[in-house]
This record gives C-alpha cells, sequence and structure tokens, in this order.
C-alpha cells in the first residue's frame, strides 16, 4: 500500500532549508522507504497535546506527522534538542500540494 505524501508551507519553506546535506538525504531516503509504505508501522505515536501526530526519528531530527486518508502530512522537521511539547501544531496549516517530487 503506498502513501501520498503532503508537505505544509512552513516545512518546505523554513525547515529543509536549514538541514544540511547529508541530513537532507537521509530524511528523504526515510520519507521515501518509510513513510511512503508504511508510516503507521515506523512512526511512534506522541502524546498530550501533540495527540493524533507520530513522529519518525533520522539522526539527530524527528519528522513530526500526521496519517488522514492514506496521506501522510508531513508537519515539522525537529531537531533533537527542541521539546517537541513546545511545538504548537495546527491542523489548518496550508499544504504544499505540488506532489512531482520531494522538495528535499
Amino acid at each position: 500500500m503506498s502513501y501520498e505524501i503532503l508537505y505544509i508551507d512552513k516545512v518546505v519553506k523554513d525547515d529543509i532549508s536549514k538541514i544540511s546535506g547529508s541530513y537532507r538525504d537521509r530524511i528523504k531516503l526515510a520519507i521515501e522507504t518509510r513513510l511512503l509504505t508504511k508510516p503507521d508501522l515506523y512512526g511512534k505515536p506522541l502524546r498530550r497535546s501533540l495527540k493524533g501526530y507520530l513522529k519518525l526519528r533520522v539522526g539527530d531530527y524527528r519528522i513530526v506527522f500526521r496519517i488522514e486518508n492514506q496521506k501522510v502530512k508531513i508537519q515539522e522537521e525537529i531537531e533533537n534538542e527542541e521539546l517537541l511539547s513546545e511545538k504548537a501544531l495546527e491542523d489548518d496549516l496550508e499544504l504544499d500540494e505540488d506532489l512531482d517530487r520531494l522538495p528535499i
């Protein structure tokens, strides 16, 4: 079963541009091999105010996402030292719908 990947605009504009090339490649590979095929298997559920979201660890980064109707909505790419509980994620954030290629 294959999933579609959607990125919120903030991830494309802010988060990805801050990641070094080697980590960017690792994150892209993780998204293509794990989140496109079995995001519910590889993602670890978050709790409290982030209930309903999952995270995937890639080195020092966490990819925060939500699964909705065969779509994986990537909400954040967070460096390890940042606390997930301090991140405010909103369901109504605009998504980057151009999915011809991954933005990484």
